[in-house]
């Protein structure tokens, strides 16, 4: 975990000088970087990159989008590994919405964020 960090590091600094803050590769490398906080279970930390990974995707995309709806729903399952569960549920809740209006009610997507809230 601590070498996958490292690289994501190197990647960040790189990617920021290159483009700037707020463009959609530097979410994307907070969200990693929050995907292996969270799989050492470093919750707050975890929490951080998505809060930053879902701040630069909003503003880039919009609220209605995939990667939002993604990272909402990965930031509940950090909140629900906490037992935190209202605050899961409420960021799940708003993913399963945009999901829905996105992809449809028969998408895996959704199917997913059902297993989570359940």
């Amino acid at each position: 975990h601590k070498k996958a960090l490292a690289f994501y590091e190197k990647c960040l600094e790189i990617t920021v000088r290159a483009v700037g803050e707020d463009h959609p590769e530097v979410a994307k490398t907070y969200k990693n970087m929050g995907l292996v906080y969270w799989g050492m279970e470093v919750h707050e930390t975890a929490l951080e990159c998505y809060q930053k990974d879902l701040d630069i995707t909003t503003r880039a995309v919009g609220e209605e989008h995939m990667d939002v709806a993604a990272t909402r729903m990965n930031m509940g399952v950090v909140y629900k590994s906490q037992g935190r569960y209202d605050e899961a549920l409420v960021l799940y809740q708003q993913s399963l919405q945009t999901t829905i209006r996105l992809m449809g009610h028969r998408h895996r997507a959704v199917a997913a964020t059902y297993r989570n809230i359940g």
